[in-house]
């Protein structure tokens, strides 16, 4: 589905490139967390394999197409929700019609029900909403351009909480298996319940890009006996309930839920090797 291959990119008049040797490889049907700290990145990538900026050097594929031509055929297959969300003075359906064009499977039927579960009108004019109220716009959007790829940058900033479990389920219900949907997020209790993908990146480049399944056959999470770290521990914190590790899975270990914040914490530890 997507592929990118030592790709790097700098800022106009900055000195220091924003990302280099960036390489990943992600199949389709699957939902991705884009993880990392400020600055290192993280919308920068979305907003090169959206075609919004052109790499300094390296390439970046979709459906064995580089995006870097702007061709209609990779155009047509990606949706990008940015951070900041802005659109035209009109309705929101207009709006949705405007656009529909574009996008050659675009359905106005899962525009308007993603509307309707988010407890918005159709009608509704698009400048006079909250901030909040136009992420849910921009997810509806994505999703009823049943686009191959959707990218979405901080998706859940301004959704209250019930907003933020409709999203969940707007996702569920959205995802087939020839789509990858990308999100970033420092919000990941929003997201770790319908990623099956983690992304992990730092200022050093990707830190992981694994299938959640995968690690969680290797690795188990959780709390540990005592105050001494077991011998197959890879990564140990201090937690409320006390000491936290993340071990080698054995053959007798049972598969243990993945806590993504602590893998998180692990993958951006350099003193630990996955």
């Amino acid at each position: 589905m997507l592929s990118i291959n030592n790709l790097s990119y700098r800022y106009p008049r900055q000195k220091r490139e924003a990302l280099s040797g960036i390489n990943l490889s992600i199949a389709e049907g699957k939902v991705s967390g884009l993880l990392g700290l400020n600055g290192v990145g993280k919308t920068t990538l979305l907003n090169l394999i959206g075609g919004l900026l052109l790499p300094k050097s390296g390439k970046i594929e979709l459906l064995g197409t580089d995006v870097r031509l702007r061709q209609a055929r990779t155009l047509s297959e990606t949706y990008l929700v940015p951070d900041e969300v802005s659109f035209p003075p009109m309705k929101a359906k207009e709006y949705a019609n405007i656009m529909a064009p574009f996008y050659p499977r675009f359905s106005k039927e899962t525009f308007d029900w993603t509307m309707h579960t988010f407890g918005l009108e159709t009608e509704c004019k698009l400048t006079q909403l909250s901030l909040g109220e136009k992420k849910k716009v921009a997810i509806a959007m994505a999703m009823a351009s049943e686009t191959r790829l959707v990218l979405m940058d901080e998706p859940t900033n301004g959704l209250d909480i019930p907003s933020k479990t409709t999203f969940r389920q707007v996702i569920a219900k959205g995802m087939t298996e020839e789509r990858t949907l990308i999100v970033s997020t420092h919000q990941l209790h929003d997201i770790e319940m319908i990623i099956d993908h983690v992304i992990i990146m730092s200022n050093e480049g990707i830190k992981m890009c694994r299938d959640i399944a995968s690690i969680a056959k290797e690795y188990t999470f959780g709390e540990v006996k005592g105050n001494e770290a077991p011998a197959e521990a890879i990564y140990t914190e201090n937690g409320i309930g006390g000491l936290r590790a993340i071990c080698r899975r054995r053959a007798e270990d049972p598969e243990t839920d993945v806590d993504i914040e602590m893998l998180f914490c692990a993958a951006t530890n350099n003193n630990v090797t996955f």
